[in-house]
């Protein structure tokens, strides 16, 4: 339910729908009272399912509605209609960054002006207390009409949707429970990680994302899961941004890397310091001989627009549900590492085995030297990686992450014993870090193991049911599982499992429908859907799955229509994605 084109509503009369993300949709309408157009926010519908959500939409609302700033898109008005909660906006005429940046490069000065512009905004926020939590370009709008009175030229950028992640924040709605403070290409580590005493450091971070895009022409971690995303952002060293574009001047590298730092305290202390760094860099650089500051390339992004909350959870103390895990880690490994090497320490073997067929991988003349392919050069490398690897441990005992990686590296180097002790290491120090559930299970899957990899997962799930990532991969397993070819028993015995811990997501019971679908029982795929729909009406994998149910019997135009409807709704899972304009070609017209 929403609101349609035309429809009075207040003041204003709908003129059409301009967008829609995991939050809200946003509609064009006209105030004839005041003579002007203004855009309308309307939250989503789940939010009515949390008793204490419109005494907190008020409260954030008019905290929202008191910034006055040229930069931030003013907030008029907020009321309800229907039941559902909207405010009243400013109409900005002009794009988004992101539709800029889809479109083609920014100048120098461009750039500078929305970093001047958007850092004038969220410095003057965080002044009055306030943290936008969702800085992208998205929410950064370049307007083509004139600036506000008294405003320089900055004021042509404007960041917006300030308020949006409070109002969501702590609800108890479904949409609350699973929306995550932020966008995966874009979200801070302390974001990704859940944790709710956030500061200024995380709108400073994810402003330099946005930075980084426009300079460098794509964002640091982009991938096409939302996990491996946030795994990144944790985990993973910020790719230098001169290997990306090797114009951009050493000054201005330094402020990215600054304000991409992982640590909140290595980062600039405030989002002024950010701005004038950054601003006297790119003066300097195009003051010099060195080249201009812009990106050589221009990758267009599709940003995921409000997933999940990765939220905090009590920590339950029981071991039991891992007991298993264990057992079918150990089972999994045996099967990927039938080939062990005997006797020795996994280093020991490892070298031994390079040493033994060094002689034979002499190159041919002209061809590559060993190592190139794998041979035991490569052997001898991850000897050392090894060995670098177990003195971190053996000084770091408590390192969870440490563990696995030396766990992977073991099982690559054929000792199994090893490898799994590593893990099990990892899991027992670990037992509510996502991270551990969601590599095991990755690697599982990248060595054809996705029935292990989906019992990992929704293991996980049982410790942290409001993982995000593990959800999605979760998702992922329990749909490949429960097609036609896939193990059936499997997949309804997970999904039961999760519907059972996770009653109100309407996704698990979307999938359970269509593993039950795939077993011909379709009363009770029928029933599963129903109940996925009463949870979230507008979640494009429910509709996917009625398209499957309706072709089943044989409804054609009903599956292509539900199918199209997941399509509308947008889908930022690219996996899922491409299933749904799958079986949208393979269905009869």
């Amino acid at each position: 339910m929403s609101f349609a084109d035309g429809e009075n509503v207040g003041a204003y009369r709908v003129v059409a729908r301009l967008g829609q993300g995991g939050m809200a949709t946003v509609f064009k309408a006209y105030h004839p009272g005041l003579d002007r157009y203004v855009a309308l926010k309307v939250l989503h519908p789940a939010f009515k399912e949390d008793p204490g959500f419109v005494q907190r939409f008020n409260r954030e609302a008019r905290i929202v509605a008191r910034l006055e700033h040229p930069n931030i898109v003013p907030v008029y008005d907020y009321a309800e209609h229907r039941g559902l909660a909207y405010l009243v906006m400013r109409f900005v005429e002009g794009e988004t960054l992101k539709a800029h940046l889809n479109r083609g490069r920014l100048r120098p000065e461009q750039i500078v002006q929305v970093v001047e512009g958007v850092g004038a905004a969220l410095s003057y926020a965080h002044g009055q207390g306030i943290l936008h939590r969702d800085v992208k370009p998205s929410n950064i709008l370049l307007s083509d009409g004139p600036a506000p009175e008294g405003a320089d030229g900055s004021a042509h950028v404007f960041l917006g949707d300030f308020g949006l992640a409070r109002i969501a924040e702590a609800g108890e709605s479904t949409l609350s429970r699973d929306m995550m403070m932020g966008t995966p290409q874009y979200i801070s580590p302390e974001q990704a990680k859940g944790r709710r005493d956030l500061d200024a450091a995380t709108d400073i971070y994810s402003f330099g994302v946005v930075v980084f895009e426009m300079i460098t022409g794509r964002v640091p971690f982009s991938s096409d899961t939302p996990y491996s995303i946030i795994h990144d952002h944790i985990f993973t060293p910020l790719p230098v941004p001169t290997s990306i574009n090797p114009n951009i001047p050493a000054t201005v590298e330094r402020v990215l890397l600054k304000a991409l730092a992982k640590e909140p305290a290595d980062r600039y202390a405030d989002v002024d310091s950010l701005v004038s760094a950054f601003v006297g860099a790119v003066e300097s650089s195009t003051g010099a001989e060195a080249e201009p500051v812009v990106p050589t390339v221009q990758v267009p992004l599709r940003a995921a627009e409000g997933v999940p909350q990765v939220q905090e959870v009590e920590k339950p103390e029981e071991k039991r549900r891992r007991g298993w895990l264990y057992a079918g880690i150990g089972m999994a490994l045996l099967c990927l590492c039938a080939a062990v090497l005997l006797g020795g320490t996994a280093v020991e073997r490892i070298q031994a085995n390079a040493t033994a067929t060094a002689r034979s991988a002499a190159p041919a003349p002209g061809g590559k030297p060993p190592g190139d392919e794998g041979g035991p050069s490569g052997d001898a490398d991850l000897a050392e990686r090894i060995e670098a690897l177990e003195e971190h441990v053996r000084q770091n005992p408590d390192d969870a992450m440490a563990r696995m990686e030396l766990g992977f590296l073991y099982l690559k180097a054929g000792a199994r014993e090893e490898g799994e002790d590593q893990l099990r290491e990892a899991i027992e120090l670990r037992p509510e870090e996502e991270a551990v559930y969601l590599e095991v299970g990755r690697y599982l899957l990248e060595n054809e193991q996705p029935k292990l990899a989906a019992e990992v997962f929704a293991t996980g799930l049982e410790v942290l049911p409001e993982s995000l990532p593990l959800r999605f991969s979760m998702g992922r397993m329990l749909w490949g599982l429960g097609s036609p070819d896939g193990d059936l028993r499997l997949a309804e015995e997970l999904a039961r499992r999760l519907v059972e811990t996770h009653p109100r997501d309407a996704m698990f019971h979307a999938y359970l429908a269509r593993v039950l679908i795939g077993m011909q029982d379709m009363d009770q795929a029928r029933a599963e859907i129903d109940r996925a729909l009463e949870l979230d009406p507008n979640l494009a994998a429910v509709h996917l799955v009625q398209g499957l149910w309706f072709r089943q019997q044989r409804e054609f135009a009903e599956a292509r229509r539900e199918f199209q409807i997941a399509l509308d709704l947008g889908i930022d899972e690219e996996w899922l994605r491409r299933e749904v304009e799958r079986e949208l070609d393979k269905t009869e017209p």
